[in-house]
């Protein structure tokens, strides 16, 4: 996927796999790192995720949620 901003908030280098918070359109995702363009792991749709391990904070429609980034489920 072509993004137009993305997020770093670790000192680790990226390597195949990792995973970075990305935005396309003014709306928040995780890519999934893979040496191309990537993989969109969780698509844009939060306005709002905070950097992706295996859960992460996410907002969206004026509500908060924790988002499993493993199964793409939100609580």
């Amino acid at each position: 996927p072509l993004f137009d901003n993305f997020r770093l908030l670790s000192s680790k280098p990226l390597v195949p796999g990792s995973k970075v918070v990305a935005q396309q359109n003014g709306l928040w995702g995780i890519v999934k790192v893979d040496g191309e363009l990537g993989e969109w792991l969780i698509e844009p749709i939060y306005e709002y995720i905070s950097y992706p391990n295996t859960i992460a904070a996410c907002y969206k429609d004026k509500k908060w949620g924790i988002l499993n980034t493993t199964t793409n489920e939100t609580f």
